[in-house]
């Protein structure tokens, strides 16, 4: 099997097990998120993150968005934006990336709205909506380990 052949079977075993571990994040972060608070909770995806291969973010959003479509489809999947980013922040992580979670809120029509979303090289991640928010927290890792 020639370098190419080898590398692209190797990106198509990488897409699957993303889509996978993005299913198996969903689950487990939304069952974790109701017993630990988001400050414990975040160190917790950063711990463990097993870094596997630099892939980039761009190369990574496929798996994770047909991922996000199989859940969308599941009865009782958790779908709101906090469970999206951090699944979304653990598939970033396990690929070598450096994303921030970020938590902002926005007024609108005298009611407060919240919203999550994840944050690569200092843009919003596939997020139209993030900037009409007000950022009141981050989480990053300074740095890969």
């Amino acid at each position: 099997m020639s370098r190419a052949a080898s590398e692209r079977v190797a990106d198509s075993i990488d897409d699957v097990a993303t889509v996978l571990r993005a299913l198996q994040d969903r689950w487990r972060i939304s069952g974790l998120l109701e017993r630990l608070p988001l400050t414990t909770l975040m160190p917790s995806i950063d711990r463990r993150a097993q870094l596997g291969r630099l892939r980039s973010a761009n190369a990574l959003w496929p798996g994770v968005r047909f991922a996000e479509a199989i859940l969308r489809r599941v009865p009782g999947a958790p779908e709101a934006c906090l469970y999206t980013s951090l699944a979304r922040y653990a598939a970033l992580r396990r690929a070598g990336i450096g994303p921030v979670f970020v938590l902002g809120v926005r007024s609108d029509r005298g009611d407060l709205e919240g919203h999550a979303w994840i944050e690569v090289d200092g843009e919003p991640w596939h997020d139209a909506n993030a900037r009409s928010y007000t950022v009141t927290f981050r989480h990053c890792v300074s740095h890969i380990q």
